[in-house]
């Protein structure tokens, strides 16, 4: 994920889809799914129009470990 832009006090400034981006991240975070696995989530999720086969095969993967 992109670095986010700065306030003048500092904080974070996210644009929404790094918003949606962590809320996915953090609800992977939860059940342990690895790092890799998470970075391939959010990489498909940025196609989401072209062929699924890949996330089904991954999400699969996932839920059976």
């Amino acid at each position: 994920m992109p670095e986010s832009a700065r306030s003048g006090g500092d904080f974070r400034r996210y644009t929404e889809d790094q918003v949606q981006q962590l809320h996915v991240i953090r609800r992977c975070r939860t059940p342990d799914i690895p790092v890799e696995d998470i970075r391939n989530l959010l990489r498909f999720s940025a196609r989401l129009a072209e062929n699924c086969a890949e996330i089904n095969a991954l999400v699969d993967s996932i839920s059976t470990r």
